[in-house]
């Protein structure tokens, strides 16, 4: 793996934890219903460009660590920048069955 500057790294490191796949599934999911409620072509294009973040994040996967030369997969790529290898949308025991 190449050297990348520290504020960089801390960004995938957020990036690729659980706030960050979570901001990827609500901010890609904002996108895409805005562009399909606006209607127009070019609307269209973005909300399909912003399923993008959004299967990311769903999917524990990131282009955005690819293009910077880490593994494509979270899990692979968490403990390369110095952070625990899950990032779970649904830790377990934070969620208690209900009776």
């Amino acid at each position: 793996m190449r050297t990348l500057p520290h504020w960089y790294q801390r960004t995938l490191r957020w990036w690729s934890s659980t706030a960050g796949r979570w901001a990827r599934l609500g901010g890609g999911s904002v996108i895409v219903v805005t562009g399909l409620a606006m209607g127009d072509t070019a609307s269209y294009w973005i909300a399909m460009l912003a399923l993008l973040p959004v299967v990311g994040g769903a999917g524990d996967v990131s282009l955005l660590a690819k293009l910077s030369g880490l593994p494509f997969a979270g899990e692979h790529a968490r403990p390369l920048l110095g952070d625990a290898p899950s990032a779970e949308l649904w830790p377990e025991g934070r969620l208690k069955p209900l009776p």
